[in-house]
């Protein structure tokens, strides 16, 4: 995985997804696809500004994510409620010619009171 800040203020990987993810024969493990999308949306978070933990996550997965692939994984902050940071993510085909929604995300983060990382150099 390699992530990107978009020039627009957004978030969003390249995921290639090898033999040690596989889950379903020939295809990349639902955890896996999971923590991918867990981690760009809090990425989005954290590059908005908001030091967050995950609270709750919800992933729909839309079609089986064959391995030996790159694919492109997006998150972004819907909106922020307090300390509550609403989170949208996707796992999308990565080719020109595949538009394909594998997995989507949506997460409710939470605002770290305070942020362990403000301190490290």
């Amino acid at each position: 995985v390699r992530y990107f800040e978009t020039p627009d203020g957004g978030f969003l990987g390249r995921v290639w997804c090898g033999p040690r993810a596989e889950g379903p024969p020939g295809h990349a493990h639902g955890g896996a696809i999971a923590a991918v999308l867990d981690e760009v949306m809090g990425g989005a978070g954290w590059m908005a500004g908001h030091p967050v933990m995950t609270a709750s996550m919800s992933v729909r997965y839309r079609s089986a994510v064959p391995l030996n692939r790159v694919y492109t994984v997006r998150g972004h902050v819907e909106h922020v409620d307090g300390r509550k940071v609403h989170m949208v993510g996707e796992l999308c085909g990565d080719a020109p010619n595949d538009d394909t929604v594998y997995a989507a995300s949506t997460g409710v983060f939470i605002i770290l009171n305070h942020n362990p990382f403000k301190d490290m150099s």
